[in-house]
């Protein structure tokens, strides 16, 4: 069975730090075959820095900017299916499961 990895990835301000985390996501022994990055009205050059990542990985990175509109935002309908699945199992379940990829 092939399965798909999505990671998802809030930002907002994340200039120190956000290229280091990101370069780790995409460096793991599985690294995942998208990178979902939603940026939440950054002022710091976070969408600047994101947008040449991107263009370094356009295949796996994919960005979203919001204008900044308090703490939280309701942007489950941004969510791909796939990773909505998760979060219904990960909800109802109220814990995370352990994946290995055989093969």
């Amino acid at each position: 069975m092939s399965q798909h990895i999505t990671v998802l990835l809030a930002a907002y301000n994340g200039v120190p730090y956000i290229e280091e985390q990101i370069r780790s996501i995409l460096g793991q022994t599985l690294p995942p075959d998208q990178l979902l990055i939603s940026d939440d009205g950054s002022t710091d050059g976070t969408m600047e820095l994101l947008e040449r990542l991107q263009a370094e990985y356009p295949s796996v990175i994919r960005l979203v900017s919001h204008k900044r509109e308090g703490d939280y935002q309701d942007r489950w309908d941004q969510v791909p299916a796939p990773a909505m699945n998760f979060f219904a199992g990960f909800y109802q379940t109220g814990r995370i499961h352990s994946f290995k990829r055989s093969g």
